[in-house]
């Protein structure tokens, strides 16, 4: 979904291209821990997938039948999770493939997209920055159609825009 702007550009947070560049880089080398997480998982995870009472099938460690470590679950829903668990929730760094093929690399928190991360829709927009529970929410960059905004999301939507 592509945020929609709710404020102007300007005011006392501006940042200059020098500041932008870095918070970029430092964005990407968090995707890249979480791309990692998942390298390690695929080369490491010997074995048989469980099947979870969810109807999911899961390859890493449990505890208290739970998943709780680095892992892999496979859902029913198509939904694809390579990373780290903490009692059965998506926690750490991770990669999320959706059913429709759109894809999360980042930080996530009791299951949601948390911290800084990227989104990768399967229309080809992306969204580099970020996330709060879920949403858009910080210092980011949204790309659609090869054209980029930088700027300040809040809930999702564009409040301010860098030039």
């Amino acid at each position: 979904p592509s945020p929609t702007a709710a404020g102007g550009g300007g005011g006392p947070t501006e940042l200059t291209r020098e500041q932008r560049e870095k918070l970029r880089d430092k964005a990407l080398a968090e995707v890249a821990k979480a791309e990692a997480t998942k390298a390690h998982i695929n080369d490491s995870l010997l074995g048989d997938a469980r099947s979870l009472p969810d109807g999911s099938l899961y390859k890493g460690p449990l505890s208290a039948g739970q998943p709780h470590g680095k892992g892999k679950k496979d859902r029913p829903s198509g939904e694809v999770f390579w990373g780290d668990f903490e009692n059965g929730r998506y926690q750490g760094y991770g990669v999320l493939q959706l059913p429709d093929m759109s894809t999360y690399t980042g930080q996530l928190v009791s299951g949601k997209y948390d911290g800084v991360g990227q989104m990768k829709m399967a229309g080809g927009d992306e969204y580099l920055g970020m996330f709060k529970q879920g949403t858009y929410h910080g210092i980011g960059q949204y790309t659609s159609n090869g054209r980029s905004t930088v700027g300040v999301f809040n809930k999702g939507r564009l409040d301010q825009r860098f030039e």
